[in-house]
Protein backbone atom coordinates (compact mmCIF):
# COMPACT_ATOMS: atom_id res chain seq x y z
CA UNK A 1 0.00 0.00 0.00
CA UNK A 2 1.28 3.53 -1.26
CA UNK A 3 2.67 5.31 2.20
CA UNK A 4 1.17 9.17 2.08
CA UNK A 5 3.49 11.96 1.57
CA UNK A 6 5.56 13.09 5.11
CA UNK A 7 3.84 16.64 6.62
CA UNK A 8 7.48 17.63 6.15
CA UNK A 9 7.08 18.40 2.31
CA UNK A 10 6.80 20.98 1.00
CA UNK A 11 3.06 22.46 -0.31
CA UNK A 12 3.54 22.22 -4.21
CA UNK A 13 0.63 23.34 -6.51
CA UNK A 14 -1.16 19.94 -8.10
CA UNK A 15 -0.92 19.61 -11.94
CA UNK A 16 -1.96 22.11 -13.77
CA UNK A 17 -5.43 21.71 -14.65
CA UNK A 18 -5.51 21.10 -17.90
CA UNK A 19 -2.97 18.01 -17.23
CA UNK A 20 -4.90 17.35 -14.13
CA UNK A 21 -8.01 16.71 -16.27
CA UNK A 22 -6.09 14.85 -18.95
CA UNK A 23 -5.05 12.41 -16.38
CA UNK A 24 -8.20 11.46 -14.89
CA UNK A 25 -8.50 8.68 -17.39
CA UNK A 26 -5.25 6.85 -16.39
CA UNK A 27 -5.51 4.34 -13.71
CA UNK A 28 -5.61 5.58 -10.17
CA UNK A 29 -2.13 3.82 -9.24
CA UNK A 30 -0.62 5.51 -12.37
CA UNK A 31 -2.01 8.96 -11.60
CA UNK A 32 -0.87 8.65 -7.81
CA UNK A 33 2.40 7.97 -8.97
CA UNK A 34 2.31 10.95 -11.51
CA UNK A 35 1.39 13.30 -8.69
CA UNK A 36 3.93 11.45 -6.09
CA UNK A 37 6.74 12.24 -8.27
CA UNK A 38 5.63 15.72 -9.49
CA UNK A 39 5.00 16.51 -5.61
CA UNK A 40 8.99 15.76 -5.00
CA UNK A 41 10.35 17.77 -7.43
CA UNK A 42 9.55 20.31 -5.03
CA UNK A 43 11.90 19.14 -2.17
CA UNK A 44 15.64 19.27 -4.14
CA UNK A 45 16.76 21.72 -1.87
CA UNK A 46 15.87 20.17 1.16
CA UNK A 47 18.21 17.91 3.14
CA UNK A 48 15.86 17.14 6.13
CA UNK A 49 15.11 13.08 6.63
CA UNK A 50 11.51 12.49 5.09
CA UNK A 51 9.26 9.69 3.36
CA UNK A 52 10.58 11.69 -0.18
CA UNK A 53 14.13 10.15 0.64
CA UNK A 54 12.21 6.63 0.62
CA UNK A 55 10.35 7.31 -2.20
CA UNK A 56 13.36 8.57 -4.15
CA UNK A 57 15.02 5.16 -3.10
CA UNK A 58 12.42 3.00 -4.05
CA UNK A 59 12.01 4.91 -7.62
CA UNK A 60 15.52 4.51 -7.96
CA UNK A 61 15.19 0.78 -7.56
CA UNK A 62 12.52 0.24 -9.82
CA UNK A 63 14.30 1.99 -12.38
CA UNK A 64 17.49 0.29 -11.98
CA UNK A 65 15.26 -3.26 -12.04
CA UNK A 66 13.69 -2.19 -15.30
CA UNK A 67 17.44 -1.04 -16.66
CA UNK A 68 20.15 -2.58 -14.58
CA UNK A 69 23.08 0.10 -14.61
CA UNK A 70 21.39 3.17 -15.18
CA UNK A 71 21.42 4.08 -11.70
CA UNK A 72 24.91 3.56 -9.74
CA UNK A 73 24.71 1.13 -6.59
CA UNK A 74 25.14 3.26 -3.33
CA UNK A 75 27.80 0.75 -2.26
CA UNK A 76 31.44 2.28 -2.52
CA UNK A 77 34.32 0.87 -4.62
CA UNK A 78 37.25 0.27 -2.32
CA UNK A 79 38.95 2.94 -4.76
CA UNK A 80 35.69 5.65 -3.91
CA UNK A 81 36.78 4.96 -0.16
CA UNK A 82 38.19 8.50 0.06
CA UNK A 83 35.12 10.10 -1.76
CA UNK A 84 32.82 12.22 -0.30
CA UNK A 85 28.94 10.35 0.04
CA UNK A 86 26.67 11.98 -2.01
CA UNK A 87 24.21 14.07 0.01
CA UNK A 88 20.48 13.46 0.00
CA UNK A 89 19.83 16.51 -2.47
CA UNK A 90 22.39 14.53 -4.89
CA UNK A 91 20.39 11.51 -4.86
CA UNK A 92 17.10 13.30 -5.95
CA UNK A 93 19.01 15.24 -8.67
CA UNK A 94 20.05 11.99 -10.26
CA UNK A 95 16.87 10.39 -9.65
CA UNK A 96 15.20 13.26 -10.86
CA UNK A 97 17.50 13.09 -14.08
CA UNK A 98 15.86 9.65 -14.62
CA UNK A 99 12.22 10.06 -13.45
CA UNK A 100 11.77 13.37 -14.77
CA UNK A 101 11.47 12.50 -18.89
CA UNK A 102 9.17 9.85 -17.55
CA UNK A 103 7.36 12.31 -15.99
CA UNK A 104 7.18 14.47 -19.10
CA UNK A 105 6.09 11.89 -21.52
CA UNK A 106 3.66 10.77 -19.36
CA UNK A 107 1.47 13.81 -18.78
CA UNK A 108 1.84 15.67 -21.24
CA UNK A 109 0.85 12.30 -23.83
CA UNK A 110 -1.68 12.21 -21.40
CA UNK A 111 -3.21 15.55 -21.85
CA UNK A 112 -2.37 15.53 -25.76
CA UNK A 113 -4.23 12.48 -26.43
CA UNK A 114 -7.80 14.21 -24.45
CA UNK A 115 -9.95 16.04 -27.17
CA UNK A 116 -11.07 19.47 -26.97
CA UNK A 117 -14.18 19.64 -26.22
CA UNK A 118 -16.32 23.12 -27.07
CA UNK A 119 -19.55 23.64 -25.73
CA UNK A 120 -22.17 26.71 -26.43
CA UNK A 121 -24.45 27.08 -23.15
CA UNK A 122 -28.14 27.24 -23.19
CA UNK A 123 -28.89 30.90 -24.84
CA UNK A 124 -25.60 31.54 -26.48
CA UNK A 125 -23.73 31.36 -29.88
CA UNK A 126 -19.99 30.75 -29.50
CA UNK A 127 -18.00 31.47 -32.36
CA UNK A 128 -14.33 29.37 -31.96
CA UNK A 129 -11.24 29.41 -33.95
CA UNK A 130 -9.62 25.81 -35.07
CA UNK A 131 -6.50 24.58 -35.10
CA UNK A 132 -6.42 25.18 -39.00
CA UNK A 133 -7.65 28.98 -38.98
CA UNK A 134 -11.29 27.82 -39.80
CA UNK A 135 -13.94 29.27 -37.69
CA UNK A 136 -17.15 27.45 -36.27
CA UNK A 137 -20.34 29.00 -34.68
CA UNK A 138 -21.68 26.99 -32.01
CA UNK A 139 -25.55 27.36 -31.98
CA UNK A 140 -26.99 27.23 -27.98
CA UNK A 141 -26.63 23.57 -26.79
CA UNK A 142 -24.05 22.53 -29.04
CA UNK A 143 -20.79 20.74 -28.39
CA UNK A 144 -18.00 20.81 -30.77
CA UNK A 145 -14.77 17.84 -29.70
CA UNK A 146 -11.04 17.51 -32.17
CA UNK A 147 -8.01 16.60 -31.61
CA UNK A 148 -5.57 19.14 -29.81
CA UNK A 149 -4.10 21.31 -32.61
CA UNK A 150 -5.51 18.80 -35.51
CA UNK A 151 -2.60 16.27 -34.82
CA UNK A 152 -1.94 12.69 -33.45
CA UNK A 153 1.23 13.97 -31.55
CA UNK A 154 2.71 16.84 -30.85
CA UNK A 155 4.02 17.78 -34.30
CA UNK A 156 2.78 15.05 -36.24
CA UNK A 157 -0.37 16.30 -38.01
CA UNK A 158 -3.25 13.96 -38.47
CA UNK A 159 -4.18 12.60 -41.75
CA UNK A 160 -7.69 14.59 -41.58
CA UNK A 161 -8.91 17.62 -40.01
CA UNK A 162 -11.76 16.23 -37.85
CA UNK A 163 -14.45 17.34 -35.31
CA UNK A 164 -17.47 15.58 -34.26
CA UNK A 165 -20.57 17.53 -33.37
CA UNK A 166 -23.52 17.08 -31.31
CA UNK A 167 -26.20 20.03 -32.03
CA UNK A 168 -25.75 22.43 -34.91
CA UNK A 169 -22.48 24.52 -36.07
CA UNK A 170 -22.19 26.75 -39.01
CA UNK A 171 -18.41 26.08 -40.40
CA UNK A 172 -16.34 28.49 -42.68
CA UNK A 173 -13.69 25.97 -43.74
CA UNK A 174 -9.80 27.23 -44.52
CA UNK A 175 -8.58 25.46 -47.85
CA UNK A 176 -6.14 22.37 -47.02
CA UNK A 177 -4.80 19.26 -48.99
CA UNK A 178 -6.32 17.74 -45.61
CA UNK A 179 -9.92 17.09 -45.79
CA UNK A 180 -11.96 19.05 -43.07
CA UNK A 181 -14.87 16.06 -41.54
CA UNK A 182 -17.59 17.06 -39.49
CA UNK A 183 -18.78 13.89 -37.64
CA UNK A 184 -22.51 13.79 -36.27
CA UNK A 185 -24.14 10.94 -34.51
CA UNK A 186 -25.15 9.04 -37.66
CA UNK A 187 -23.17 10.77 -40.61
CA UNK A 188 -20.27 12.56 -42.18
CA UNK A 189 -19.56 15.53 -44.10
CA UNK A 190 -16.44 16.34 -45.61
CA UNK A 191 -14.54 19.14 -47.66
CA UNK A 192 -11.95 20.70 -48.73
CA UNK A 193 -12.78 24.64 -48.81
CA UNK A 194 -15.86 25.99 -47.90
CA UNK A 195 -18.63 26.94 -45.38
CA UNK A 196 -21.89 25.44 -43.95
CA UNK A 197 -24.38 24.61 -41.52
CA UNK A 198 -24.95 21.14 -40.11
CA UNK A 199 -27.62 20.60 -36.97
CA UNK A 200 -27.99 17.09 -35.41
CA UNK A 201 -29.74 16.70 -32.43
CA UNK A 202 -29.59 12.87 -31.43
CA UNK A 203 -33.42 13.12 -30.66
CA UNK A 204 -34.40 14.20 -33.44
CA UNK A 205 -32.93 11.42 -35.37
CA UNK A 206 -31.46 13.09 -38.50
CA UNK A 207 -28.87 15.26 -39.18
CA UNK A 208 -28.98 18.10 -41.98
CA UNK A 209 -26.86 20.13 -44.12
CA UNK A 210 -27.56 23.72 -45.85
CA UNK A 211 -24.27 24.52 -48.21
CA UNK A 212 -23.62 28.41 -48.22
CA UNK A 213 -20.28 28.12 -50.25
CA UNK A 214 -18.30 25.86 -51.92
CA UNK A 215 -19.47 21.86 -51.74
CA UNK A 216 -19.18 18.97 -49.77
CA UNK A 217 -19.76 15.68 -49.70
CA UNK A 218 -22.15 13.78 -47.43
CA UNK A 219 -22.22 9.97 -46.39
CA UNK A 220 -24.38 8.20 -43.99
CA UNK A 221 -26.15 4.88 -43.38
CA UNK A 222 -26.16 2.30 -45.67
CA UNK A 223 -23.97 3.30 -47.67
CA UNK A 224 -25.19 6.14 -48.77
CA UNK A 225 -23.25 9.08 -50.34
CA UNK A 226 -23.96 12.54 -52.15
CA UNK A 227 -22.59 15.79 -53.09
CA UNK A 228 -24.10 19.61 -52.19
CA UNK A 229 -23.25 22.88 -53.75
CA UNK A 230 -24.29 25.93 -53.37
CA UNK A 231 -27.82 26.52 -52.10
CA UNK A 232 -28.66 22.76 -51.41
CA UNK A 233 -29.59 20.81 -48.31
CA UNK A 234 -30.07 17.24 -47.50
CA UNK A 235 -31.86 15.27 -44.14
CA UNK A 236 -29.88 12.42 -43.63
CA UNK A 237 -32.35 9.62 -40.66
CA UNK A 238 -31.46 7.12 -38.78
CA UNK A 239 -30.17 3.63 -39.72
CA UNK A 240 -33.47 2.11 -39.75
CA UNK A 241 -35.64 4.78 -41.99
CA UNK A 242 -35.83 4.04 -45.88
CA UNK A 243 -34.41 5.81 -48.02
CA UNK A 244 -31.56 6.41 -45.41
CA UNK A 245 -31.90 10.40 -46.77
CA UNK A 246 -33.45 12.83 -49.03
CA UNK A 247 -32.31 13.83 -52.17
CA UNK A 248 -30.36 17.06 -52.40
CA UNK A 249 -32.55 19.88 -52.48
CA UNK A 250 -32.69 23.63 -52.74
CA UNK A 251 -33.10 25.64 -48.98
CA UNK A 252 -32.98 28.49 -47.91
CA UNK A 253 -29.81 28.99 -46.74
CA UNK A 254 -30.51 32.44 -44.69
CA UNK A 255 -33.48 30.34 -42.90
CA UNK A 256 -31.24 27.25 -41.74
CA UNK A 257 -28.77 29.63 -40.42
CA UNK A 258 -31.14 32.46 -38.91
CA UNK A 259 -30.20 31.68 -35.36
CA UNK A 260 -26.44 33.34 -36.43
CA UNK A 261 -28.01 36.50 -36.33
CA UNK A 262 -30.84 36.22 -33.70
CA UNK A 263 -33.54 34.87 -35.69
CA UNK A 264 -35.25 31.14 -35.05
CA UNK A 265 -36.75 28.60 -37.68
CA UNK A 266 -37.04 25.07 -37.25
CA UNK A 267 -38.66 23.45 -40.38
CA UNK A 268 -41.18 19.93 -40.37
CA UNK A 269 -40.05 19.41 -36.64
CA UNK A 270 -42.13 17.83 -34.40
CA UNK A 271 -43.61 19.80 -31.30
CA UNK A 272 -41.56 18.58 -28.88
CA UNK A 273 -38.29 19.30 -30.87
CA UNK A 274 -39.07 23.04 -30.99
CA UNK A 275 -39.93 23.28 -27.41
CA UNK A 276 -36.39 21.72 -27.28
CA UNK A 277 -35.26 24.29 -29.44
CA UNK A 278 -36.68 27.39 -27.29
CA UNK A 279 -35.26 25.53 -23.86
CA UNK A 280 -31.56 25.29 -25.56
CA UNK A 281 -31.71 28.87 -27.07
CA UNK A 282 -33.43 30.92 -24.57
CA UNK A 283 -32.78 28.78 -21.18
CA UNK A 284 -36.06 28.13 -20.25
CA UNK A 285 -38.57 24.71 -19.24
CA UNK A 286 -41.43 24.13 -21.32
CA UNK A 287 -43.62 21.74 -20.11
CA UNK A 288 -46.27 20.29 -21.81
CA UNK A 289 -49.33 17.09 -22.11
CA UNK A 290 -47.59 14.46 -24.26
CA UNK A 291 -50.69 14.43 -26.26
CA UNK A 292 -49.89 17.75 -27.42
CA UNK A 293 -46.09 16.94 -28.66
CA UNK A 294 -47.78 14.19 -31.01
CA UNK A 295 -49.33 17.10 -32.94
CA UNK A 296 -47.28 17.05 -36.03
CA UNK A 297 -44.56 18.78 -37.52
CA UNK A 298 -43.67 22.30 -37.16
CA UNK A 299 -42.09 24.75 -39.44
CA UNK A 300 -41.35 28.46 -38.36
CA UNK A 301 -39.32 31.11 -39.44
CA UNK A 302 -38.90 34.39 -37.73
CA UNK A 303 -35.30 36.34 -39.22
CA UNK A 304 -35.90 39.52 -36.47
CA UNK A 305 -34.49 38.60 -33.06
CA UNK A 306 -37.56 37.66 -30.79
CA UNK A 307 -37.88 36.33 -27.16
CA UNK A 308 -38.44 32.58 -26.03
CA UNK A 309 -42.69 34.35 -24.61
CA UNK A 310 -42.76 35.83 -28.52
CA UNK A 311 -42.29 32.80 -30.58
CA UNK A 312 -44.05 30.69 -28.03
CA UNK A 313 -47.24 33.11 -28.64
CA UNK A 314 -46.93 32.96 -32.20
CA UNK A 315 -46.53 29.16 -31.66
CA UNK A 316 -49.58 28.53 -29.43
CA UNK A 317 -51.92 30.89 -31.45
CA UNK A 318 -50.61 28.83 -34.52
CA UNK A 319 -51.83 25.41 -33.40
CA UNK A 320 -54.85 26.25 -31.10
CA UNK A 321 -52.81 26.53 -27.75
CA UNK A 322 -52.31 28.26 -24.92
CA UNK A 323 -49.63 29.29 -21.87
CA UNK A 324 -48.59 30.52 -18.96
CA UNK A 325 -45.45 31.89 -17.00
CA UNK A 326 -43.96 29.41 -14.38
CA UNK A 327 -41.22 29.91 -12.10
CA UNK A 328 -38.69 28.43 -15.17
CA UNK A 329 -39.97 29.08 -18.09
CA UNK A 330 -43.92 28.48 -19.63
CA UNK A 331 -46.48 25.65 -19.61
CA UNK A 332 -48.13 24.85 -22.92
CA UNK A 333 -51.79 23.32 -22.73
CA UNK A 334 -54.65 23.22 -25.09
CA UNK A 335 -56.51 26.00 -25.11
CA UNK A 336 -60.40 25.80 -23.49
CA UNK A 337 -62.98 25.52 -25.77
Amino acid sequence: MRRPLSPLMPDRSPLPPDLSAALDAEAPETRADLEQVWTLLGTLESDAPSESDRAWERLAAQMKAVAPGAVSSPTRRASDRGAIAPTRTTRRRRALAYALPLVIIAVVGAWWMQPVHLTAGAGEVLSVSLPDGSTATLNSGATLAHRRGFARLPFLAAETRAVRLEGEAFFDVESDERPFIVETFNAQVTVLGTAFNVRAHPNEAETRVAVSEGRVRVTGPDDFATELTIGQGISVGAAATSPPASSPEPVEVEQATAWRTGGFAVRDLPLRAVFDELERRYGVEITAPTRLEADGDVTLYLSAPSSAEEILNDLCTARGLTYRATSRGFAVSRAAR
